[in-house]
């Protein structure tokens, strides 16, 4: 995960793609996600209202609770209205990312790309007698054949 994924920025950036390949790996993601388009309103539609509301609701309550346990004045504040904000980014960066990392890593491997499906782990200069991946131990699978049209 990283913070390009809050920019709608899901092709790892160390790989070497052309613009080109870039937007059609992204396409071909898109197409292979595995829900509707009405969960993405959902979620780009109510996540930052919620992502505004919630964390204010619960500043009011941290900020009169957090007093009571002997924190001043200012510091209760502040952490009253950084933390709901801070968990509420975290949560909604890590919603996204498991929404796109399967459908990514996919798209990867159907444009050539040799990595593995569940850790995301570069497979490249592997020898092929290596079976499964170095990183998280899961068999490895071929590569899609390549057509050329």
């Amino acid at each position: 995960m990283n913070w390009r994924w809050l920019l709608l920025d899901y092709v790892p950036p160390e790989l070497a793609l052309t613009p080109e390949q870039r937007k059609a790996v992204t396409k071909r993601m898109y197409q292979l996600r595995h829900f509707s388009r009405r969960i993405m309103w959902v979620l780009f539609g109510f996540g930052p209202l919620a992502g505004l509301t919630l964390p204010y609701l619960s500043f009011r309550v941290l900020d009169s609770w957090l007093p009571t346990v002997g924190l001043p004045g200012g510091w209760s504040r502040l952490i009253a209205a950084i933390a709901p904000l801070l968990v509420f980014a975290i949560a909604y960066e890590f919603l996204l990312a498991r929404l796109y990392v399967g459908p990514m890593r996919q798209a990867l491997r159907e444009a050539g790309h040799d990595i593995c499906l569940s850790c995301g782990y570069w497979l490249r200069g592997l020898d092929e007698d290596i079976p499964r991946c170095p990183e998280c131990g899961t068999l490895r699978e071929p590569l899609p054949e390549q057509t050329t049209a």
